[in-house]
């Protein structure tokens, strides 16, 4: 009897010493996908590497369906805000803000993309136990199609992408994914936080629609629709508008009585091209 009891404790030794089995990735993963449907809110962090260099960007997310990404650095775009199926821009070289009417499909479906990076990864597997700035998570890693990329970069041509997901092991939080695409290789790597953080996303009182700018590359635009895209521009774009085309050139246009020629078109994108650094 005395030996059973020592050979139990030493078996119960040694499956300490050798630890206990690694949890089942895909339930992992499926609690993690789970545990997100219910945030309300959370920011992530967004940094993304590819053939044409690396591209910055913060965004807010409050459910169900309110986004709010803004660039670092230089991008086409200051920020985003998609609320619902429309799409509110702030531009470089412009003040006040854009209305794109046709919704935001030409700036992906981030809502969707966040929806599908919770629950369509495959052959999931589990990499460890980590910790992840003084968080104890699970390391997954697994797979994602280039569907699920397409959700949130129309342009995409991966077809498909390695996913690691770093994901509370008390809470089921997704803290952080890094994706790498094939055959392209572009890596895109989000750090997720302020869960459940309250934040406020509403649309613009006055937004102009982005049709005027649509307009402008077609020589397009109504005399109105005109003066109120100079006035929306910043100091600086008018100043480079004004040498580009002079003063009583300027002046018209401003006030709503020209129309827009190759001449005004060319200067309009050589002073937005300026602000861009392009």
């Amino acid at each position: 009897m005395r030996a059973m009891v020592v050979i139990g404790i030493i078996a119960m030794i040694v499956a300490a010493a050798c630890g206990s089995s690694p949890p089942d990735p895909a339930a992992v993963y499926q609690d993690m996908g789970t545990r997100m449907a219910s945030v309300t809110s959370f920011h992530t962090s967004v940094t993304i590497e590819g053939d044409e260099g690396s591209e910055q960007f913060e965004v807010d997310f409050v459910a169900p369906d309110r986004i709010r990404m803004t660039s670092v650095g230089e991008a086409w775009f200051a920020e985003v805000l998609g609320i619902g199926d429309r799409a509110y821009l702030k531009l470089p070289g412009f003040q006040g803000w854009f209305v794109e009417d046709e919704g935001t499909e030409g700036f992906g479906n981030l809502t969707g993309f966040f929806s599908a990076l919770y629950t369509q990864a495959s052959g999931l597997s589990y990499i460890g136990r980590e910790t992840l700035e003084g968080i104890s998570v699970h390391h997954l890693q697994g797979t994602q199609s280039g569907d699920v990329l397409r959700l949130v970069d129309i342009e995409d041509k991966d077809d498909s992408a390695s996913a690691d997901f770093w994901i509370g092991a008390d809470d089921s939080l997704l803290y952080r994914v890094r994706t790498v695409g094939s055959p392209n290789g572009e890596v895109a790597d989000m750090a997720f936080s302020a869960f459940d953080v309250p934040v406020t996303i509403e649309a613009p009182a006055k937004a102009v629609s982005a049709d005027v700018l649509d307009g402008l590359g077609r020589r397009n635009v109504a005399p109105d629709a005109l003066g109120e895209l100079i006035s929306m521009l910043t100091l600086e774009a008018q100043a480079c508008l004004r040498d580009q085309l002079g003063e009583e050139a300027y002046n018209n246009l401003a006030a709503g009585f020209g129309s827009i020629g190759f001449e005004e078109e060319f200067a309009f994108g050589q002073c937005l091209a300026d602000i861009l650094g392009d």
